[in-house]
């Protein structure tokens, strides 16, 4: 991802969370823009065989699907083998906070702080991640469904980034607690994957986990404080 003249690093991508390319709610639409097709806008391309990617073109690849499906990159990123590289934590959750809180601005393109941006992951542990992922997931991929529509759309949308921003924030200081991060990150997957498939329920499911995800957290911080 190049910085040159976008502002701060940023990525107007044209793709905002409630934009014209938000997916209609036909009956195969989980099935057509579901997770394993997510995870496969993730996998490196055979230029970057060997080499790396940044967080900034992993983000925009799933970019044009919105908001939610740009947290989810980096969500599942921390929650993958390829969050125990040192500092991802630190970039992912930089990444999922200045995404919600676009979400909650209602903001139509894509931004993300330069540095953060810039971090590069290996294409081939990626690759890795990737393949060991999908296999578990396919499964699940079958699930989606639209139900409780009203948990995803209009207010509720923007609302639903507030607990994203809190998990983000917690990433920070579970940086410092050996496999922290795998409780916000675990339940920010769940939100914005319930957001970007347009399942409610899978949003209700991850408000659920937010609010077993802080509750850890805090008692995972305390114990090392």
């Amino acid at each position: 991802m190049t910085s040159g003249d976008r502002s701060g690093a940023g990525m107007q991508a044209a793709a905002g969370s409630g934009g014209s390319d938000r997916p209609d709610d036909s009956p195969g639409r989980a099935q057509a823009d579901g997770l394993i097709e997510m995870l496969d806008d993730l996998r490196p391309a055979e230029a970057e065989a060997g080499g790396h990617t940044t967080l900034g073109d992993l983000v925009e690849r799933l970019g044009r699907r919105g908001h939610a499906a740009a947290i989810f990159a980096p969500a599942l990123l921390a929650l993958s083998p390829v969050g125990a590289i040192p500092g991802m934590s630190i970039a992912t959750g930089a990444i999922i906070l200045g995404m919600a809180g676009q979400l909650a601005l209602g903001r139509d393109g894509l931004w993300m702080p330069r540095r953060a941006a810039r971090v590069e992951v290996p294409a081939d542990r990626l690759n890795d991640a990737i393949d060991w992922l999908e296999p578990k997931l396919v499964w699940l991929d079958r699930l989606f469904r639209r139900r409780l529509p009203q948990l995803g759309r209009g207010p509720a949308e923007r609302l639903l980034a507030l607990p994203m921003i809190l998990l983000a924030l917690l990433m920070f200081p579970l940086a410092v607690v050996p496999f922290g991060v795998a409780m916000p990150s675990a339940a920010l997957c769940l939100l914005s994957l319930g957001l970007a498939v347009g399942d409610g329920l899978v949003v209700a499911f991850g408000l659920a986990a937010s609010a077993a995800a802080t509750a850890g957290s805090v008692w995972a911080i305390g114990s090392v404080l």
